[in-house]
């Protein structure tokens, strides 16, 4: 499911060019570029929340591990995502 959120990476230049109708919306070292990321570390915040919520759920067994892709907590990819966007953002190219 953390996956995901590079697809939502990759959706979001079609998205902002299909809004604002400007093609050069998404441009190197444009903060533009970072609402994908925005986007994909939100979607982790709320896909957390879910499980969490689910798994409090009265008949849902507990289970000892965590949720986590890659031995990182779900959480924890929101932020990866942020910092991803920031060095896209501050990269030379």
């Amino acid at each position: 499911m953390v996956i995901w959120g590079l697809g939502l990476v990759m959706l979001t230049e079609p998205a902002l060019r299909a809004v604002t109708h400007n093609p050069d919306i998404i441009t190197p070292h444009s903060w533009w570029n970072m609402t994908g990321y925005v986007v994909a570390a939100f979607f982790c915040i709320l896909l957390h929340i879910c499980l969490t919520v689910r798994g409090r759920k009265k008949g849902v067994l507990a289970s000892n591990s965590r949720h986590t892709f890659m031995a990182l907590p779900v959480w924890c990819w929101s932020i990866g995502y942020i910092i991803l966007g920031i060095f896209r953002v501050m990269s030379p190219k």
